[in-house]
């Protein structure tokens, strides 16, 4: 058909055909670029509360005011009663410290503290695992200074429950304070692993928020005194699939599993139950 062609025209038809590879690589490299600097945007939803809510935040809570490199933080807590154990509480990517509300009300005993990560809830600032790592370190030693305890005597016999993003963020806290035990929801394995599941490589590859629950727990396993620890997660999870938590227990034999039939990746923060079962009550 090109041999039909005058000179000139197969000239301009070859010129534009050997042009589409350079225009797929730059639109390629066009689409990996906004990723990379988009990708806070794809990783976290902040949400902020509606006003007045951290101020009067019910359940017995107070809100704890502190500073981490010049932003602003609010957390919220209340002390445990008869014999009860303190619990450092980290939400999921788009879910805020308040509305763990059927946890907080079918658990009368045990104390909590309730931290929005950076740019969520009341709280300032960017959230990145630099930034969210010092905002729960903050929020931990003001719940220290409030309550009149020293900061690693309270991690002793403190518990951290996190779900889903959460969870990940609540091991690498275990792996900076020696936590007694730990309550995982819906975990993944690592977040370059869910970037590839949902993005595909090679996009995955440009990540950089990279938090780890392999390495976290490795971590913890080579401590003397390893914190307790249980993961939950319902084998209906569409989000994070509990294939994960399985292939974390493979890694590490003594951490506990316990499978929930039916249970949904947004359903398991409201198993009161099967939550404080992990937690040690009944």
């Amino acid at each position: 058909m090109l041999a039909m062609l005058n000179p000139a025209t197969r000239q301009s038809f070859m010129w534009r055909w050997q042009r589409i590879p350079v225009i797929v690589v730059v639109a390629a490299l066009g689409v990996a670029l906004l990723v990379f600097l988009l990708q806070e945007h794809l990783i976290y939803f902040p949400r902020r509360y509606a006003p007045g809510v951290a101020g009067a935040p019910g359940h017995g809570l107070r809100p704890l005011r502190y500073t981490v490199d010049g932003n602003r933080g609010v957390a919220f807590w209340r002390a445990p009663r008869d014999g009860g154990r303190w619990w450092v509480v980290f939400s999921g990517n788009a879910a805020l410290a308040l509305e763990w509300d059927e946890l907080l009300a079918g658990d009368a005993h045990d104390g909590f503290l309730l931290i929005d990560h950076p740019g969520y809830g009341a709280t300032e600032g960017t959230p990145s695992p630099t930034t969210i790592d010092a905002n729960a370190d903050a929020a931990f030693a003001a719940l220290a200074r409030e309550a009149g305890v020293d900061a690693a005597a309270l991690a002793r016999s403190a518990g951290v429950l996190g779900h889903s993003l959460g969870a990940a963020i609540g091991l690498r806290f275990a792996t900076r304070h020696e936590v007694d035990r730990v309550v995982l929801l819906s975990p993944f394995t690592t977040m370059h692993a869910m970037a590839r599941r949902q993005m595909g490589w090679p996009l995955s590859e440009l990540l950089t928020h990279r938090f780890d629950n392999e390495a976290s727990l490795n971590t913890l396993a080579a401590r003397l005194r390893r914190p307790v620890i249980i993961i939950l997660h319902g084998d209906s999870d569409d989000l994070i699939p509990i294939t994960m938590s399985r292939q974390l227990v493979k890694q590490h034999p003594w951490v506990a599993l316990r499978e929930l039939k039916g249970v949904g990746h947004d359903d398991i923060p409201g198993r009161v139950g099967d939550i404080r079962m992990a937690f040690g009550g009944s």
